[in-house]
């Protein structure tokens, strides 16, 4: 019995499929239908746990009792399959059932077989009917599903209808030209805006090739030809081009092509879609564009170059006038520097002589004279020094901004601290004049206007460039202020300064608010310059001699010996002949030579060999200072005395630097110049120089 079921149920399977595709089809129990064989056994099995709980009271009879709705429950569950399982399961549980009260079903017994026999075709039908109305709700499933199917594909055929519809109503109305090649590239699609563009209509060029109809720009034709080959093998389904095409009235039109292949499964293009725009009024309105960019940028330049030669001839013109200014300082320093000093220091050594004679009454009216020289001198020094300071044509900026500082505290009170970071060696004259200028009217701003009596200087080279930098703690102001107002302070201003390191390639840079104090960097390149780095500040090397007590002897002898060989150089004769007056009255000197400049003192000394030189430190063309240092490195037993208008100060310690062992001012007493000849003379020929540093 139990293997007549089991086709029975693969029957059944295969009945449901016929029913549900419609097709024969032979396919295993899959995970679902094992779930309704599992939860039929388990339905079992609580039916024969249920049994057997009534036992005591049932006995062996009504064995069926708690089966049939089991059967029932797993048919209306599974259908036909699992229902004729659970009557199976159900029978061989009875059968095989044994308790202490005996067994349910003796095989003896023509009552029990009649009672199983009942069972099974009760449970036979009642799975069968369960069969049936599966399978009629699986076709009322079925049904409903068709229709549903059905309706979604009338409203895919509809929506499809119309979504054409809107494709079509877009590529007849878009602004874009919608053109379709086939695989061989015939036209078959040639929208409404292709005819606008190309003036071809499409039952004109419908089936056609392009090479059939004069289209093809002859320039563009190559590029074109590469383009419609590489769409046409599909290596670049989608592909831009841009290029010129014919009209049918033989006008050109600039068209940009957006090209995109459809290809199959085997990679074959079925076919070729051209979006083309039309783009001439576009390329035309670029070439005008471009024209007035060109004549636009050829006019900027035009005025450009106009605006910086109108800057640069301004630049020019601030330096020129400037440096107009300096040079009329300096004629005028010269002029009294060359004429009433002279004349005073030459009337000054004659009332030095007239001082020295028997005239008893004389001492007196020269001592009145000579305090009045000396105030017209202090005078005439002073506008000199207002003018333009010696010492910045001299010395250089360092001693200049060194001689500025004790400048400034004398007349106005004010303690510059000045620091030098590097030594500067030589700079061009009119940036050294430009940064002294500013510095010094940069002071002046502060004794004005800051409110403070201590400000910073501090000079320094680097990577080419020379930088002044002056700082205070004052007041302070607002830069864009000042910049508003025309940047003008004092009557150098600011504007003026910024103009004229601007024409050298330098910068002024202005840090203040205020009250917050004031910081301004002057920065200008070194056109020939070289800086030597030096830590812990400026460095100047003096020479000092050291005269070993034994020698004062010998000294004394050749002093007492020989006159001393003396030898004038200055560029003022005034100057050189009172000099030569007053040497002359002395018994143990004698004047050998005089010099009006540096190159004829160099020749004379080399020849005559003196003891003692007097050396002028301005003159024209080389300096005394130079002249001193080739006269100390090629002859260091010749002594050389400087001698300038100024008192000592920064151009006394280059003078020494550069080998001189006195500096004297011209102003000074006689007596004073000549005992330090004296004391020059006595020093003994092999002389130890010993270099400090301070």
């Amino acid at each position: 019995m139990l293997g007549r079921i089991g086709p029975l149920l693969r029957q059944h399977q295969r009945d449901l499929l016929l029913a549900g595709t419609g097709e024969r089809v032979e396919k295993r129990a899959g995970p679902r239908e094992w779930l309704r064989y599992f939860a039929t056994a388990l339905i079992i099995a609580a039916a024969a746990s249920l049994r057997a709980g009534l036992s005591s009271v049932l006995g062996t009879h009504a064995p069926f009792v708690t089966f049939y709705p089991a059967v029932i429950l797993a048919a209306l569950y599974g259908g036909l399959p699992a229902g004729l399982l659970a009557t199976v399961l159900s029978a061989g549980t009875v059968v095989w059932w044994a308790e202490p009260v005996g067994r349910l079903f003796d095989i003896q017994d023509p009552g029990d077989w009649l009672g199983m026999a009942l069972f099974l075709v009760g449970c036979t039908g009642i799975s069968c009917i369960c069969e049936a109305m599966h399978r009629a709700q699986a076709r009322a499933i079925r049904a409903e599903e068709l229709a549903r199917i059905a309706d979604a594909r009338k409203r895919a055929a509809e929506q499809m209808r119309e979504l054409t519809q809107r494709l079509t109503y877009h590529v007849d109305n878009s602004p874009l030209a919608v053109i379709e090649w086939g695989p061989d590239m015939r036209l078959t699609r040639w929208s409404g805006e292709a005819e606008h563009i190309f003036g071809w209509k499409a039952e004109e060029v419908l089936g056609k090739r392009m090479e059939d109809f004069r289209w093809i720009y002859t320039e563009d034709a190559t590029k074109v030809a590469e383009v419609t080959a590489e769409s046409q093998s599909g290596t670049n389904p989608r592909r831009f081009s841009s290029n010129r095409n014919y009209r049918k009235d033989g006008s050109v039109v600039h068209c940009e092509w957006y090209n995109s292949s459809l290809l199959d499964e085997s990679g074959m293009v079925r076919s070729i879609l051209s979006l083309v725009l039309d783009v001439t009024a576009r390329k035309r309105a670029e070439a005008d564009l471009k024209e007035l960019n060109e004549l636009l940028e050829r006019r900027v330049a035009e005025r450009t170059a106009e605006a910086e030669q109108r800057a640069s001839q301004l630049r020019a013109l601030a330096s020129e006038l400037a440096l107009t200014e300096q040079r009329e300082r300096r004629r005028l320093a010269q002029v009294l520097h060359d004429g009433l000093q002279q004349i005073l220091v030459g009337a000054k050594w004659k009332l030095a002589l007239m001082a020295r004679s028997q005239d008893k009454g004389a001492p007196d009216l020269v001592s009145v004279v000579g305090r009045l020289v000396d105030d017209a001198l202090e005078t005439s020094r002073s506008l000199t020094a207002d003018l333009s300071p010696p010492i910045l044509w001299e010395s250089g900026l360092g001693p200049a901004l060194g001689w500025l500082a004790s400048w400034m505290r004398d007349r106005h009170g004010l303690e510059v601290s000045l620091t030098a970071r590097d030594r500067i060696e030589s700079i061009p004259q009119d940036l050294t004049f430009l940064l002294f200028q500013a510095t010094r009217e940069l002071l002046f701003n502060v004794v004005k206007h800051a409110g403070v009596k201590e400000v910073r200087v501090e000079l320094s080279a680097h990577s080419g460039r020379i930088q002044v930098t002056v700082s205070d703690e004052g007041r302070g102001f607002d830069p864009n202020q000042l910049r508003a107002a025309g940047g003008s302070i004092g009557g150098f201003g600011l504007f003026s300064i910024r103009e004229r390191l601007n024409h050298l390639g330098g910068l002024m840079e202005i840090d203040s608010t205020p009250g917050g104090g004031c910081r301004i960097n002057l920065v200008a390149p070194i056109a020939a310059a070289e800086a030597t780095a030096a830590h812990g500040g400026p460095v100047r090397r003096h020479r000092k001699v050291l005269i070993d007590s034994t020698s004062q002897p010998e000294a004394a002898e050749v002093t007492a010996g020989k006159r001393v060989r003396i030898v004038l150089v200055d560029d003022h004769i005034v100057m050189r002949q009172g000099l030569a007056r007053i040497l002359q009255e002395e018994p143990d000197m004698e004047v050998v030579g005089e010099a009006s400049d540096a190159g004829a003192a160099l020749i004379l000394v080399h020849d005559a060999l003196p003891d003692v030189v007097l050396m002028d430190i301005d003159m024209p063309g080389m300096s005394g200072i130079e002249a001193t240092r080739i006269i100390h490195a090629e002859m260091p037993d010749v002594r050389v005395i400087g001698l300038s208008i100024f008192e000592e100060g920064e151009a006394a310690a280059t003078m020494e630097e550069a080998g001189a062992v006195r500096y004297l001012s011209k102003s000074g007493r006689s007596d004073a110049l000549i005992a330090a000849i004296r004391t020059c003379a006595s020093l003994p020929k092999m002389l130890r120089v010993e270099g400090t540093a301070k």
